[in-house]
């Protein structure tokens, strides 16, 4: 009864490679996007260097909160602070109003 199972599974894929390769498309993006860069925050707690490559990232020594110590203590970091978020505020002030304005003179059609 299983071997019929699985016939008729591997049937079904078959018949609907197209949906199964849309879907392998869409998952391999979500694995790319999402959860490669979490091994990649490991970077942020390594004493690692761009010069020292994929390898770098696992052999490097730990150096637990050093770079965000020294960020945070940068004699700029106040300027750095203000210019995101007003950078972040006149962002959003001018391009979130443009789709809702667009979608309502579409609706208004």
């Amino acid at each position: 009864m299983e071997v019929n199972l699985m016939k008729a599974l591997f049937k079904k894929i078959k018949k609907q490679w197209q949906l199964q390769a849309i879907a392998l498309f869409g998952m391999t993006v979500l694995f790319l996007f999402s959860y490669l860069p979490l091994f990649e925050i490991i970077i942020a707690f390594k004493d690692y260097s761009i010069n020292m490559g994929l390898e770098g990232i696992f052999t490097s020594n730990w150096v637990g909160l050093k770079w965000f110590k020294e960020f945070f203590g940068f004699y700029r970091f106040g300027e750095i602070l203000k210019n995101t978020l007003i950078l972040s505020i006149l962002k959003l002030l001018f391009t979130f109003p443009a789709p809702i304005l667009l979608a309502l003179l579409l609706n208004e059609m």
